[in-house]
């Protein structure tokens, strides 16, 4: 694992690397100077007399570290673009980058909260009931660190990085997250090995992604003809909707939420409204191990004359469906082999807007319609398609 990672590190331009070690030390020591003896990197040893955890043992230390540094768990498997967090972070100049991603089991897992700005602005702890499940963003253990904005932080002896000292640093220090769909896995128990051995399998980073676009209401949620969601209560999922993507996961799909939500613009419903709407709608879904990669929303909408609205949103954007702006959006987190990927939708604008991407394209309707794209009367139903046709 140590080996993997200094690799991949190196490879994206890392020369010099800080152990923080404490049991075997000496075993892993030994390791990696053999392993690297003929090698150009630079290798420091920080040992504790006793243990001091993740964030002690970092603090301890702080002085002998370089002004930014990456930090991360060794036993955290990862293939991503690394280079592609470091120039978030550039682009952020905050004190602390962390990345983030959805998982299958949030319910035992810290949660991030961040604004519109990818601020980070709360992180709790597991477990979590609904009324306070701030939405499906997880903290995947992977840092990048500006070394100033520790010097000030009080040592305390043993402290969990992800559990306590990053909470610490919340109240006074910039903190941005960066998220993404691309693999960090934490392999610290032999039942995640095993789950990490089945993803490498089908893993290829480098490849373009399947991926299916998903409106939301009338895809995934209930919602009555004409009407829109304004408040989380009235969130409700459709039957099967949980298990369709789910199925779809297990076919190699990305599952991105692409959504209109004009009552933004209308000031029925501010961010923080729909913050709530989705934490409820990222809740749901985990109660069946399901989960979206993504959400891309359009908040715009053209038409003047609604009581309260918001005047910088209204106009002619180039994000609301049937434009294709919120598939833009993805394409800078993801590759996507479009042949192969889906735009799914109750609406004819869903239908267009996948089209004008060049996607396949599928309509949800319990109506029979003459049209061109194909038409089934669930999500459920496309995804039991979806695996009768295989992903190709």
């Amino acid at each position: 694992m140590i080996f993997d990672q200094v690799d991949k590190l190196t490879a994206s331009g890392c020369q010099e690397f800080h152990f923080l070690l404490g049991y075997k030390a000496n075993d892993i020591i030994s390791a990696l100077n053999s392993n690297y003896a003929l090698s150009n990197i630079t290798m420091y040893f920080h040992i504790e007399n006793e243990p001091l955890g993740s964030g002690g043992a970092l603090l301890q230390n702080i002085n002998l570290l370089p002004e930014k540094f990456i930090f991360t768990y060794c036993d955290i498997y990862f293939d991503f673009k690394i280079q592609k967090f470091i120039e978030f972070d550039q682009a952020h100049s905050g004190d602390l980058s962390i990345v983030t991603h959805p998982n299958d089991h949030p319910f035992d897992s810290d949660l991030v909260q961040v604004n519109s700005e990818q601020k980070v602005v709360g992180i709790k702890s597991h477990p979590h009931g609904m009324a306070e499940f701030s939405g499906n963003l997880v903290n995947a253990a992977f840092y990048i660190v500006n070394k100033k904005s520790l010097r000030d932080v009080e040592f305390k002896g043993f402290e969990d990085f992800a559990s306590s000292l990053l909470r610490r640093l919340l109240s006074s220090k910039d903190i941005y997250a960066y998220t993404t769909h691309e693999l960090l896995k934490d392999i610290g128990t032999p039942t995640r090995l095993k789950k990490l051995e089945e993803l490498i399998s089908r893993h290829h980073e480098n490849d373009k992604k399947p991926v299916i676009f998903l409106d939301r209401d009338g895809t995934i949620n209930k919602i009555s003809p004409g009407a829109y969601i304004t408040n989380e209560s009235q969130l409700e999922l459709l039957e099967g909707a949980a298990e369709a993507l789910n199925l779809m996961r297990s076919l190699g799909y990305l599952l991105v939420l692409v959504t209109n939500q004009p009552v933004i613009a209308r000031g029925e419903l501010d961010e923080n409204g729909l913050g709530r709407i989705h934490a409820r709608l990222d809740y749901l879904l985990a109660e069946f191990g399901a989960y979206l990669d993504y959400k891309f929303i359009c908040p715009h909408h053209p038409d003047r004359g609604f009581e309260g609205e918001v005047s910088e949103l209204k106009f002619d954007c180039e994000c609301r469906k049937p434009k294709t702006g919120l598939f833009k959006k993805a394409v800078e987190n993801i590759k996507i082999d479009n042949a192969n990927s889906w735009m799914v939708g109750d609406s004819y604008r869903d239908i267009e807007a996948g089209k004008n991407f060049g996607l396949n394209t599928c309509l949800i309707s319990k109506s029979k319609s003459e049209t061109e794209t194909l038409q089934v009367e669930s999500l459920f139903d496309f995804a039991k398609l979806l695996r009768c046709r295989g992903v190709n």
